[in-house]
């Protein structure tokens, strides 16, 4: 499991919310917040297609997110292979890879249509060597994360889908 995989959880998850210049889109990124966001813990199957110029095919993988407030993340792989990855605050203190937050990134909601995209840039050094690009694409009705798109320097790409989302448990 890399670190991008964490990442790209919770940049969907716990990073939906941030600074803007304009009214309507704060209130706008606080409703998906709302919307999206546990008040404790949150539970989620993924499905991850990986594309990466060096491969013929790509990749497709499976598995469970956990995620409990306010900074522990468990990723699960079930699908092709089975894996589990834990971080949490108490690991990125260490050196490791500090958790962003929404303050490492420029947030920009563009309006397409049937569903808002919020376009993450980054504004760490780190994060800009891992990320090119990221998008999180949100149905305009329920205002539910419909996939992240995550495009790398390079220009390798990852699309991943939540479902069966429970919040609470």
């Amino acid at each position: 499991m890399t670190v991008r995989l964490f990442l790209i959880a919770l940049l969907t998850l716990f990073c939906s919310a941030g600074a803007s210049s304009q009214d309507t889109s704060a209130v706008l990124l606080e409703q998906i917040k709302a919307v999206n966001l546990p008040e404790k813990s949150l539970k989620a199957a993924w499905h991850r297609v990986q594309h990466s110029s060096l491969l013929v095919e790509d990749l497709v993988s499976e598995g469970w997110v956990y995620l409990e407030q306010p900074d522990k993340i468990r990723w699960e792989t079930t699908s092709p292979v089975q894996q589990v990855s834990i971080l949490s605050s108490d690991e990125s203190a260490r050196g490791r890879f500090r958790i962003p937050t929404e303050k490492d990134f420029k947030i920009t909601v563009l309006d397409g249509g049937q569903n808002y995209t919020l376009r993450l840039d980054p504004l760490r050094r780190d994060l800009r060597q891992m990320l090119g690009q990221v998008s999180i694409s949100v149905d305009r009705r329920s205002l539910k994360i419909l996939y992240v798109l995550i495009v790398s320097p390079e220009g390798d790409w990852q699309r991943i889908e939540f479902s069966k989302v429970e919040k609470d448990l």
